[in-house]
């Protein structure tokens, strides 16, 4: 691929995927030092005249998710993880619109709910950990293909031009030190 061609697909591939490099660099940054956001905790309880019928995953979560729905909320985005105890449950099911926990009494008549919805920040935090939806996935995906698109017409770029082929090749050694460097001490 010439110069021209390279520079052209290296400009658009950046300006496109700026806006969201930019946010997976500040949640992923800030989380490192343990800045994840806020979120709004609600606890709601249900009685049921009948127990839930926990004889299969999926009934609990069709009941879940219709009484979350019931109360104006969109089920989270992400995975649930349910555990069955004869006539009681327990789960969570987290998302990048709400942390969801609840558990039943042991008869399965009561269920206690406590909903945590994200504030828009910690609503980023949970789609950069990829508990958003399936587009929102694929979207992280076509970012970290951009980005080692990026990486490999920058290097052609590089190396097409004697003068920055010898500097291309020091920072990359040097950064593999710097990493080597930095996993062993940490």
């Amino acid at each position: 691929m010439d110069r021209k061609s390279l520079m052209s697909l290296h400009t658009i591939v950046a300006a496109f995927i700026m806006p969201v490099a930019i946010v997976f660099l500040v949640t992923g940054s800030l989380y490192t030092w343990g800045i994840k956001g806020s979120v709004n905790t609600e606890k709601v309880t249900e009685t049921l005249e009948t127990p839930l019928n926990t004889q299969s995953i999926d009934s609990v979560v069709e009941h879940v998710t219709h009484f979350i729905e019931s109360k104006g909320y969109s089920a989270p985005s992400g995975t649930y993880n349910f555990t069955l105890n004869g006539p009681s449950v327990s789960g969570r099911w987290s998302g990048a619109n709400m942390d969801l926990s609840f558990s039943t009494s042991y008869d399965g008549k009561t269920l206690v709910y406590e909903m945590r919805h994200t504030t828009w920040y910690s609503h980023l935090v949970q789609l950069h950990k990829a508990k958003g939806g399936t587009a929102f996935k694929v979207y992280a995906v076509i970012l970290a293909v951009s980005l080692l698109l990026l990486l490999i017409s920058g290097y052609m770029m590089a190396f097409q031009m004697p003068k920055y082929r010898k500097q291309a090749l020091v920072a990359t050694v040097t950064g593999l030190l710097v990493f080597f460097v930095m996993v062993l001490i940490s």
